[in-house]
């Protein structure tokens, strides 16, 4: 279920068999793939529409004087996907959201995970690891990834002394489900997550490549011992409960509070 080739639409691609449609959404503007199959002679006509991002899909059948398909389509689509949206924050909001804390006896490490109507993914907030908002730690830490050793030593002096490297209002942290999940013996599931580092800035940017999702170009920037610090593996039991999420990167397990 992948495209075969593009169209000169920038919403539709053409796949084997399938007629592509990307549809942006209202509230968070997030793309989502359908997959779709469409058939029409005369008076008749039929759509199979499959959104692979809920794991969901529903047909149409038109018959008769003035059928259109493809705006029965358009309706069905802007009414579902909006509420098949909610339906899966709500979901997610009821097995991840919470305050985590690090299950190591004496470690200070913690963070928040919460959901907020419109916003895609989950928001990681108040993440704090060995007393210190990691966060902050960026401008420090990205020049370490590069291997500029002499821009994050002169970083980390300022950071010593006080000195604010980077408005933390900035910086907004939001987990993404991978798709990746392995059973445990228990009946439990494995679950990965990839965290997205998003730095708000007032440079407006029109141009061709401001669109480009960052989330492609850092992931796995920030490595330590082959694990990168946006990686978060999510134990679960065999009732859907969070029993603990791992940060392979800081070393730490965090338990739901």
């Amino acid at each position: 279920m992948k495209p075969l080739t593009h169209t000169a639409s920038l919403l539709t691609s053409i796949g084997a068999p399938w007629e592509i449609q990307r549809a942006v959404l209202p509230t968070s503007n997030r793309v989502v793939d359908l997959y779709t199959k469409s058939g029409k002679i005369g008076a008749y006509g039929g759509y199979m529409i499959l959104v692979p991002d809920y794991d969901v899909g529903f047909t149409m059948l038109q018959a008769g004087p003035g059928a259109n398909t493809d705006v029965l389509a358009g309706w069905v689509v802007d009414v579902f996907l909006p509420a098949l949206e909610e339906a899966a924050r709500l979901e997610a909001m009821g097995q991840y959201t919470g305050e985590y804390k690090a299950a190591e006896t004496g470690t200070n490490a913690s963070f928040t995970l919460s959901s907020v109507e419109g916003e895609s993914g989950l928001a990681l907030t108040n993440w704090i690891h060995n007393g210190s908002a990691l966060p902050p730690l960026l401008p420090i830490l990205r020049p370490l990834a590069t291997g500029e050793i002499e821009t994050a030593t002169a970083a980390l002096e300022l950071y010593k002394e006080g000195i604010q490297l980077i408005d933390p209002a900035s910086i907004t942290v939001n987990l993404y489900p991978t798709g990746l999940r392995t059973p445990t013996p228990d009946g439990g599931e494995v679950v990965a997550f990839r965290a997205v580092f998003n730095i708000l800035s007032e440079t407006v940017d029109t141009s061709l490549f401001s669109d480009m999702l960052s989330a492609w170009s850092i992931a796995d920037v920030f490595v330590y011992g082959n694990s990168g610090l946006d990686e978060f593996i999510v134990r679960m039991d065999r009732h859907g409960n969070v029993v603990d999420i791992k940060n392979p990167f800081l070393r730490s397990t965090f338990e739901k509070v």
